[in-house]
């Protein structure tokens, strides 16, 4: 991506490697001290950079992406600076784009997919979900004994929403590509 001009901040999550954080998440005794707060912590670092473009209102032009954890991160970074923009009036997260990431674990923070959809706003949000996806821990399998199942984002209730609800969810060939044993 730099190589076409944009700027590109690839972060140490908090606890990966060398970056530390200290608050603790009560939610859940999982993993929940950094996700939540280490990609808009990013963002807040890349807004203050001169080099990062901003419209006229002084809005940032900065995309979020990430896959799993940091899709997680994505949405509540995305949640963060909407709560940011209701006292500045200004939004530094211009795009998203998550990767293999539900709302399975931002709901521990009370982000569910209707309150990450309803804060995506005016932003460019893109999901990126595949039919075996690494949300395997789901009860789906579990109910069925299984570990991975088949799913089909685009006919789950959370996919339906998120494509504004049609009454029949558009489909590309792409779609209908399926791993045989």
């Amino acid at each position: 991506m730099s190589r076409r001009g944009f700027v590109v901040l690839a972060l140490d999550m908090y606890h990966h490697a060398h970056s530390l954080y200290n608050e603790e998440f009560g939610s859940s005794g999982a993993f929940l001290t950094f996700w939540p707060t280490s990609l808009y912590d990013a963002v807040q670092y890349m807004y203050k950079q001169d080099y990062v473009l901003k419209d006229e209102k002084g809005n940032r032009i900065i995309a979020v992406a990430g896959h799993s954890m940091r899709g997680f991160s994505t949405t509540m970074a995305i949640v963060t600076d909407e709560k940011d923009y209701s006292q500045t009036g200004i939004r530094k997260i211009f795009a998203g784009l998550l990767m293999g990431s539900d709302h399975s674990f931002s709901a521990y923070l009370g982000v569910n997919a209707d309150v990450a959809f309803s804060v995506y706003g005016l932003r460019t949000v893109d999901i990126v979900a595949v039919h075996y996806n690494e949300f395997f821990f789901d009860p789906v399998a579990s109910q069925k004994g299984e570990t991975v199942v088949f799913k089909d984002y685009v006919k789950t209730d959370e996919g339906k929403a998120f494509l504004g609800n049609p009454e029949f969810p558009a489909q590309s060939p792409s779609m209908d590509w399926r791993m045989e044993d």
